[in-house]
Formats: C-alpha cells, sequence, structure tokens
C-alpha cells in the first residue's frame, strides 16, 4: 500500500532523498533516490495497493555529462 509520495513529476531530486512511502504487514518502508535524477512519471497514487516488481516512478534519462 502506498502511504506516501514525496515527490512531484518534474521535481529534481538528490541522492538519499525520500522518493515514496510503502506499508506492508504494518511496517513503513522507505524508497530513497540512490543518485541525483529527474522524476518523469509517478505510476501509483496514495492508498494504492501495488505488487511485487510493479514500476513505481519512472526517471528521466540524464545525458552523459563532458569531462
Amino acid at each position: 500500500l502506498i502511504s506516501g509520495i514525496r515527490v512531484k513529476e518534474g521535481q529534481v531530486v538528490k541522492g538519499g532523498q525520500e522518493l515514496i512511502v510503502i506499508e506492508a504487514m504494518k511496517m513503513e518502508n522507505v524508497i530513497y533516490a540512490d543518485h541525483d535524477v529527474v522524476v518523469e512519471k509517478i505510476m501509483v497514487a496514495e492508498k494504492e495497493s501495488v505488487q511485487v516488481d510493479q514500476v513505481l516512478i519512472t526517471f528521466a534519462k540524464q545525458e552523459a555529462k563532458a569531462a
């Protein structure tokens, strides 16, 4: 069950920032960004039940930076 969505589409997030909170078996599990990224699309809504391997959020592809 999605108990909280902490980001919005188009938002730039930093590594370590909360993205989404999932409640399973009475425990909250927070999903964090592992690197800086832009949220492209949120595929779920709060209070929605989700399944194993379901896509929750997609991210914009980032261009490789020139050295």
